[in-house]
């Protein structure tokens, strides 16, 4: 018996023409059906029953506005079709039924051997999923096996793939508002998120982990190393690993390439570009504002000088579990665990008592991802061309492919203009060029890729259009990127505040970086 077959095209190859009338064919990027009507470019995807079962939600976030805050939302498949009234389509909520935390789940794993040992508690994370408390043992990621011997485990957040679309509509002042919709499972005319093709050849990746922690520096054993100094991170040296563990400082002071090498040797990479724009999508949606501060957590940030020795030591949050959370200053005086920082407080160069005293805080599993400390992005390489009054040709290189980021740490000039992000399809061995006219100063942020979320335009404040900083030069040719901002930042600190003015060697004591790892075969 002949076995039918269906024309197989990548998402780019589909859509950049019209199907004949009655031609089928499978994207086998989005794992999905079109069919040819004629008239539609890129062909009309069959119906799938199944699509429209997803718990699909998101945020209604008008452009044309200053203010931060969206209106959370929630679709409703049955006026989900062109045409369809908008009130219909698009109903709001005060809050989702299902987190934006959909089936993350927080576990000890093995990177080695892509083993997760055991889940934890989802109300606590320093227990097990069983109820039972994590060992000290436990805590600094050795695991003790049945029948003797130990392995290095990490603290990781499992992440489940995403699916997103990006709509737009005409409201009734005449505005063109966004809504950006996700789900675990997928929906009509969806398609995974980027980082979920993240990984060895830029293979799409049904599950993603990420460091629950800031990345600890250890020894090639293992086993945490011991600072100089408290204002002082621990240097690097050869077999070094990067570890995501509880009780320690995070690691500073090394380069981004450092940091990957040092996450190598412990069998993982680092976060990348492509994270963190699903980061920042993620965290808008679950706080309703694109304001990360305002919406989750203003986290640390307030010191009035940085210094190393203010960092708090890594899962003072953990007992968040996957929770939204904070931890602030402890006023017990004399045995507390931020007895520093509150005898700093009366005149002190370090603490600054007005505003948010928070030292630690927790977004769905992850802690600290913006404030204390700022983060590396891998994978991807700023390059800003000066020369050009209306930087026409700066903007930023990005892979998925976790084997070529090393690429990123020399100068890779610019490309051709006019390509942008690629929503769809991020598949294969090769740097996407997107192209961005750079606001030319630091500044709050105030126009933005909606894709990416990267800084078109300055001229908002902390809270208005954006809520978050970009720091940026006007000197041309290849920058770091890194995110978050640290602790004595402020007001611009964000999921979103992007430092793109430093060279590629860039170390400081206040940028750290995430372990990450692809589960590609889950």
């Amino acid at each position: 018996m002949a076995k039918w077959g269906v024309p197989k095209a990548t998402s780019e190859d589909r859509k950049a023409g019209i199907p004949l009338a009655g031609e089928v064919l499978y994207d086998k990027d989005e794992k999905a059906l079109y069919y040819g009507d004629g008239a539609t470019q890129g062909g009309v995807p069959l119906h799938n029953r199944s699509q429209e079962s997803a718990y699909v939600y998101g945020l209604d976030f008008d452009l044309a506005t200053t203010a931060t805050a969206g209106t959370k939302v929630v679709l409703n498949h049955a006026y989900d079709f062109a045409g369809a009234s908008t009130a219909l389509r698009y109903h709001a909520v005060d809050s989702f039924a299902q987190t934006p935390a959909h089936a993350f789940q927080g576990v000890l794993r093995d990177l080695e051997n892509g083993v997760n040992k055991c889940f934890l508690d989802v109300s606590d994370s320093t227990h097990k999923a069983d109820g039972t408390a994590l060992t000290e043992n436990e805590k600094k990621g050795i695991w003790t096996e049945s029948g003797g011997g130990t392995t290095l485990v990490d603290f990781m957040l499992r992440i489940p793939i995403t699916y997103w679309r990006k709509d737009t509509y005409t409201d009734g002042s005449g505005h063109n508002p966004v809504v950006w919709l996700v789900s675990n499972e997928q929906f009509v005319d969806s398609a995974p998120h980027p980082w979920f093709f993240t990984g060895s050849g830029g293979a799409t990746a049904q599950v993603q982990y990420v460091g629950m922690f800031k990345g600890v520096l250890t020894d090639s054993t293992g086993t945490p190393k011991t600072q100089s100094a408290e204002s002082t991170p621990v240097s690097f040296a050869s077999g070094d690993r990067l570890r995501s563990i509880m009780g320690y400082r995070p690691a500073g002071s090394m380069t981004r390439a450092t940091f990957r090498t040092a996450a190598g040797n412990n069998h993982g990479n680092l976060t990348n570009m492509l994270f963190r724009e699903w980061l920042t999508l993620m965290v808008a949606i679950d706080g309703g504002n694109l304001n990360s501060q305002a919406a989750i957590s203003f986290g640390f940030a307030n010191c009035s000088a940085w210094d190393y020795a203010s960092l708090r030591k890594t899962g003072r949050a953990a007992t968040f579990g996957l929770q939204n959370g904070e931890v602030t200053a402890d006023e017990t005086e004399e045995t507390g665990l931020d007895l520093d920082l509150l005898t700093m407080k009366d005149g002190g160069s370090i603490w600054n008592n007005s505003g948010s005293r928070v030292v630690a805080f927790n977004w769905r599993g992850l802690e600290n991802p913006w404030a204390a400390q700022w983060e590396f992005a891998d994978g991807c390489q700023k390059y800003q061309n000066a020369t050009a009054d209306d930087y026409s040709q700066s903007g930023y290189w990005t892979t998925n492919d976790i084997s070529i980021y090393s690429n990123c740490d020399s100068d890779m000039g610019a490309w051709q203009q006019g390509e942008k992000f690629p929503s769809r399809g991020y598949t294969g061995n090769s740097y996407a060029w997107v192209n961005h006219a750079w606001p030319k100063a630091a500044g709050y942020i105030k126009t933005f890729d909606t894709d990416s979320f990267f800084a078109i335009t300055i001229g908002g404040g902390a809270d208005t259009y954006f809520g978050d900083y970009v720091y940026n030069d006007a000197n041309a040719g290849a920058r770091v990127v890194y995110f978050g901002g640290h602790a004595g930042t402020g007001a611009a600190d964000g999921v979103g505040y992007a430092g793109v003015n430093y060279a590629l060697s860039l170390s400081h004591a206040g940028i750290g970086a995430r372990l990450a790892a692809s589960g590609e075969n889950e």
